[in-house]
């Protein structure tokens, strides 16, 4: 129960993180979404959308990331490899923040 809501407050520090970069006018224009973009179904109770995959019974989701750095001053917990502040984030990943944002709404997540 733990691991859960340290993974789910570190998604949502994280997403929150990687939109406030577009808001302080540090990170490039972003891209507009694809207008066709849609959870596909991949098992009984797992969804994915792009590169993300998440689960509505258990309100989890999970992308792959790496570990960017570890031995300078943070400011964020992770960012996308397109755009923002990759020279100072722990994890880096190649999910967009506008994904992790759409499978957080379908998740029901505030």
């Amino acid at each position: 129960m733990k691991r859960h809501l340290l993974v789910s407050l570190f998604v949502g520090f994280a997403s929150l993180a990687m939109t406030q970069l577009a808001a302080l006018g540090q990170a490039q224009s972003p891209t507009k979404p694809p207008k066709d973009i849609k959870p596909v179904k991949i098992s009984e109770e797992e969804y994915r959308i792009g590169k993300l995959s998440f689960n509505p019974k258990t309100k989890e989701l999970w992308f792959p990331c790496r570990v960017n750095q570890n031995e300078v001053v943070l400011e964020f917990a992770i960012c996308d490899e397109f755009r923002g502040k990759l020279h100072e984030s722990l994890l880096s990943t190649k999910v967009t923040p506008f994904e992790i944002q759409i499978a957080m709404k379908l998740l029901r997540w505030e």
